[in-house]
C-alpha cells in the first residue's frame, strides 16, 4: 500500500512534468513569434539582421507571464524606429517585444548580442 509520501511524490512529479510541458509550449510560441516579427521587420523595413536574445532562444531561463522577446535589429532606419516598435507590438500579439537598433547599442550590449544572441 502506498503511503501519503508516495502519493505526494507522484503528484509533484506530475506537476513538474506539466510545468515543463507548459514551459516548452511557451518557449515555442515565443520563438515562433520572434521569427514572425523578424520576417516582418525584414519585409516592411528592410532589416538586414534580427537577433533574438538568449532567454527565449535557450532553455536555461524559465519564461514567466511577464516574459518578453528581446530583439536587436541591424538595418532599421533611425527614422522608422518608433513606427517599427509600434507595428511590432501589433505583430507579436501575446508577447511584449523590446526592440533595439544594433547601430545604436553601447559596446557592452554589442558584446552580449555577439556572445548570446541567435539570428532569427
Amino acid at each position: 500500500m502506498a503511503g501519503p509520501l508516495a502519493s505526494y511524490r507522484d503528484t509533484m512529479r506530475r506537476r513538474g512534468a506539466q510545468a515543463r510541458r507548459e514551459q516548452e509550449r511557451c518557449r515555442c510560441r515565443a520563438q515562433e513569434t520572434a521569427r514572425h516579427v523578424a520576417e516582418y521587420l525584414r519585409h516592411a523595413y528592410g532589416a538586414a539582421r534580427v537577433v533574438l536574445s538568449r532567454p527565449v532562444a535557450g532553455e536555461e531561463v524559465p519564461l514567466g507571464p511577464q516574459s518578453d522577446i528581446d530583439l536587436a535589429v541591424r538595418g532599421l532606419d533611425k527614422a522608422d524606429y518608433f513606427e517599427a516598435v509600434a507595428r511590432v507590438q501589433d505583430e507579436a500579439v501575446s508577447f511584449q517585444v523590446d526592440l533595439v537598433r544594433i547601430e545604436q547599442c553601447p559596446e557592452s550590449l554589442h558584446e552580449v548580442i555577439r556572445r548570446e544572441g541567435c539570428d532569427v
